[in-house]
């Protein structure tokens, strides 16, 4: 049966394996309650006295570490340094895996945690008060910038000399993203730019890639096309580019014609029958294109109708034919615009020779 000493013993320093009851963890065996200040290099120390004044609560003993560890975070660079000496004197006192599951159990975010612990062993490397305090100036996240530099860079910048082109004075003005640029290596710019170039062609050559072997599948599609096919798709195209044609001259119609036109305006009432057959016009227009649109929707479903792929677009050859195709149609319009011109002037009479109306095939 254990004595009260042997049980005080196992409450002050479980054993390996054993489950501190206070904390609910299991403590590495090497750690022992300490309630002494937290130790750390003489430098750091001055600099945090002198920063946060003394902080007699942050001492060797579990919670007094958690509390510590959260409060600096919240704080700027002396409390994230003094965060991450916590941190690590608890990460280093607990078992593997046991520092995680605390953190997460205390909603402290793990990334945070290792963070601290990152800045405080980049100040606490550092030779004394003063290059801490120098560096200090730069804020966490610049200072974290400067860790992998050669601790001689890393105390020529604390004292004021330029570095990689910058000067402590110039980087502690600078916002985080000109920092970052101003003292990355020279040849890894060089590298990334090279690199983004390189990434452009690649995206030119796979598009022309793209584009060649969709041309030989087009000439070898136009040789073995049926007839039907080919008709379809050139008249196709032809008529819907003289759709969009007699679009445009609409619009320049009723522009020119009806909301443009001085003369419009000095007849409201004509002005707004005319509109209303140009309107009604194109209304029902737009209702026959819907309801072709539709139709071929039901036919052929979304695997033609869905999206514009590279088969549906004519070969150069084709479009050739298309453009032919196109022209005849838009002679014909014109004769019979033409027509209607000389209809309409012939109507009036007056003198003068009647306006020759032409030949439409």
């Amino acid at each position: 049966m254990s004595t009260t000493k042997e049980t005080e013993k196992r409450v002050r320093a479980p054993a390996h394996g054993e489950k501190d009851s206070h904390l609910g963890v299991v403590r590495a065996p090497a750690h022992r309650e300490n309630h002494s200040q937290l130790a750390m290099p003489a430098q750091l120390q001055a600099y945090l006295e002198q920063t946060l004044g003394r902080f007699e609560s942050i001492t060797g003993d579990v919670e007094s570490l958690w509390a510590a560890g959260k409060r600096g975070l919240q704080m700027e660079t002396a409390g994230k340094i003094l965060a991450g000496r916590a941190f690590q004197e608890l990460k280093n006192s607990l078992l593997p895996g046991q520092f995680s599951a605390e953190l997460a159990s205390r909603m402290i975010a793990r990334r945070s945690a290792y963070d601290a612990i990152e800045v405080y062993e980049l100040f606490a490397a550092l030779p004394d008060i003063g290059v801490v305090q120098a560096l200090a100036q730069l804020g966490i996240t610049k200072a974290m910038a400067i860790k992998a530099w050669d601790k001689k860079d890393q105390q020529a910048l604390a004292s004021g000399k330029a570095v990689r082109g910058i000067t402590l004075d110039a980087a502690v003005e600078m916002s985080t993203r000109e920092f970052d640029e101003k003292i990355r290596d020279p040849e890894l710019v060089k590298a990334d730019k090279k690199i983004a170039t390189l990434e452009a062609a690649k995206e030119g050559l796979q598009a022309e890639l793209k584009d060649l072997k969709g041309q030989l599948r087009h000439r070898y599609d136009s040789i073995n096309m049926p007839e039907f096919a080919a008709h379809a798709r050139q008249e196709g195209v032809a008529l819907a580019e003289q759709i969009t044609l007699s679009l445009t001259a609409l619009e320049d119609l009723v522009t020119d014609r009806l909301i443009d036109n001085k003369e419009a305006k000095q007849f409201p009432d004509w002005k707004n029958r005319a509109a209303g057959t140009v309107f009604h016009s194109a209304l029902s227009a737009q209702a026959r294109m819907q309801a072709l649109l539709e139709r071929m929707r039901e036919e052929f479903g979304d695997a033609v109708t869905g999206k514009l792929d590279f088969e549906f677009t004519l070969s150069k050859g084709e479009a050739e034919i298309a453009k032919d195709a196109l022209g005849v149609i838009q002679k014909r319009h014109a004769d019979l615009a033409h027509n209607r011109e000389a209809d309409r002037k012939n109507q009036k009479g007056g003198r003068g020779r009647p306006m020759d109306k032409r030949a439409v095939s």
